[in-house]
C-alpha cells in the first residue's frame, strides 16, 4: 500500500546543515546508485529501505557529514529520494518502475564546436524563448572546442528518450511559476536545450537511419526534488520541456563542424 504521508516545501523542516552544495551532492550519489526498484516497494518516505541506508550514510560521509550527523541526514534525504523515484512524471512513468536497462545514469557527452559569434548564438537561441533575459555572453566572443557535460539520467518509455535533471534547490514554493522562475534565474533552459542536443546526437549515433526527432525524444524533466510529493500528484515540483526540432536542427548546423553534420 502506498504511504499516507503530507510532505510540502511548506511543512518541510528546515535544518540548514543539509542544504547547500555538499548536501545536493550527497543527493544526487543516492538517485545515482540506488536500487530504484527498493523504493517502488518502500511504503514510508521518512525512512530508506534498510538495504539502501548503507548507501545513504555513504553518500553523506563521503560529502564531508560526521557520523553522529547520519541520523539527522537520512532524515532529510529518505523523503527527497522516496517522493523523487515515486512521483509519477507527465508520461504517467514512476522512476521507480523503470527497469535498469531503460536507464543510464550520469551520461557523458562531448561534441566539437565550430568556430561561431556567440551573438549569433544567442539571437538564434532568442528567437525561440531561450535565454531571453540575457543581453550577450560577456566572457564568451566566441565558441570553439569542445562542449562536455554529464546528464543525471537518461530513461527510455515507450519507445522514447528521455533526460532527466535532479536540483536541490530550496525554492519559496514548487508550483510551475516558482518553478519556471528558478529555471530562468539559473539558466537551466539553456543547460536543458545542450542535453537535448547531446541526446539528438547520441541517437542519431546509435539508432542511424531508422533516427526521428518526433518519434524518439520525448523531452526533459526537472525535478525539483524538494516539491516532490508522491502522494499528492499535482505536478508540483516538475518541468517538462521538449524543444523544437527546428530549434535543435538549427543549433546543429549553427554549432557542429561540417565534418560531423555530414557524418
Amino acid at each position: 500500500e502506498p504511504a499516507n504521508v503530507e510532505l510540502s516545501a511548506a511543512d518541510e523542516v528546515f535544518d540548514r546543515r543539509f542544504s547547500g552544495i555538499a548536501f545536493g551532492n550527497a543527493l544526487h550519489q543516492v538517485l545515482e546508485n540506488t536500487r530504484v526498484d527498493a523504493w517502488a516497494s518502500h511504503a514510508h518516505a521518512e525512512t530508506a529501505p534498510e538495504s539502501e541506508l548503507p548507501l545513504l550514510h555513504l553518500a553523506l560521509l563521503r560529502h564531508g557529514y560526521l557520523p553522529d550527523e547520519l541520523e539527522a541526514g537520512v532524515a532529510q534525504l529518505a523523503p527527497l529520494v522516496f517522493n523523487t523515484l515515486r512521483t509519477p512524471l507527465p508520461e504517467g512513468l514512476r522512476l521507480c518502475d523503470l527497469p535498469q536497462k531503460a536507464r543510464l545514469n550520469e551520461m557523458e557527452f562531448h561534441f566539437s564546436l565550430r568556430d561561431c559569434d556567440s551573438r549569433q548564438l544567442l539571437e538564434v537561441l532568442k528567437e525561440h524563448g531561450v535565454l531571453q533575459q540575457r543581453e550577450d555572453f560577456p566572457l564568451l566572443r566566441r565558441l570553439s572546442g569542445l562542449m562536455t557535460g554529464k546528464i543525471d539520467l537518461t530513461y527510455r518509455h515507450d519507445g522514447r528518450f528521455y533526460i532527466c535533471d535532479y536540483k536541490s534547490n530550496r525554492l519559496p514554493a514548487y508550483d510551475i511559476e516558482h518553478c519556471l522562475q528558478a529555471m530562468r534565474n539559473s539558466e537551466y533552459d539553456f543547460q536543458a536545450l545542450i542535453y537535448t542536443v547531446a541526446l539528438h546526437r547520441w541517437c542519431k549515433f546509435r539508432l542511424r537511419s531508422d533516427y526521428e526527432y518526433e518519434k524518439h525524444i520525448g523531452g526533459i524533466r526537472y525535478l525539483f526534488c524538494r516539491g516532490l510529493n508522491a502522494e499528492r500528484q499535482d505536478g508540483a515540483g516538475i518541468v517538462a520541456l521538449r524543444f523544437d526540432r527546428a530549434l535543435i536542427e538549427r543549433l546543429e548546423l549553427l554549432l557542429h563542424p561540417l565534418a560531423e553534420q555530414a557524418a
